[in-house]
């Protein structure tokens, strides 16, 4: 509170301690618009407005069934616009938009003989599949050929495990059998 801020003789003053108040209330109002305008600078961190201004810059045009986390991934994807030239740049460059906590929820292969790249995706992007497919197809060259494969385990893959086990694994995980 602003009156915190008033030598200690003004603050018993009730005319000026009722302006500080009403005074305090404003400088918060605007201390809040100031941190939304700058969440809204960085697609990360920015709320429905912030994403509806990064669309406009971008010309991306919404899907109505699109959440607002999936409009983020979108922007995300066009402000990573650059061509890798490597394969660990397109792997992180993955890792960095579908990754989770650090792990990637995808795997790449490139067949340098045959000019393809497979990504296998684990289940749980199976709604990003047409995204990825368009980010991956703007970077890679033109004569290589892109397959993406969504992986399912099989349910006797999965006896061997107990629930709790299993809460901390993911279908792309047990294919590779990690631990």
């Amino acid at each position: 509170m602003l009156v915190d801020y008033l030598p200690e003789i003004m603050r018993e003053i009730r005319e000026i301690s009722c302006i500080m108040q009403a005074q305090g209330d404003e400088i918060k109002f605007v201390g809040q618009a100031v941190n939304r305008s700058l969440d809204n600078t960085f697609a990360e961190s920015a709320d429905l407005d912030g994403i509806l201004r990064f669309e406009r810059l971008f010309g991306v045009i919404p899907k109505s069934s699109q959440s607002i986390e999936e409009r983020r991934t979108e922007l995300l994807n066009r402000l990573h616009d650059r061509v890798p030239y490597t394969y660990n740049t397109l792997d992180a460059m993955l890792l960095d938009l579908y990754g989770y906590d650090g792990r990637a929820r995808h795997s790449l292969k490139v067949n340098y003989g045959l000019y393809a790249v497979t990504i296998f995706l684990d289940k749980c992007l199976e709604e990003s599949v047409s995204v990825i497919r368009c980010f991956v197809r703007q970077r890679i060259p033109a004569n290589m050929t892109l397959e993406i494969l969504l992986v399912f385990i099989r349910q006797k893959d999965l006896k061997k495990y107990t629930h709790g086990e299993l809460k901390s694994r993911t279908h792309l995980g047990i294919m590779r059998g990690e631990t």
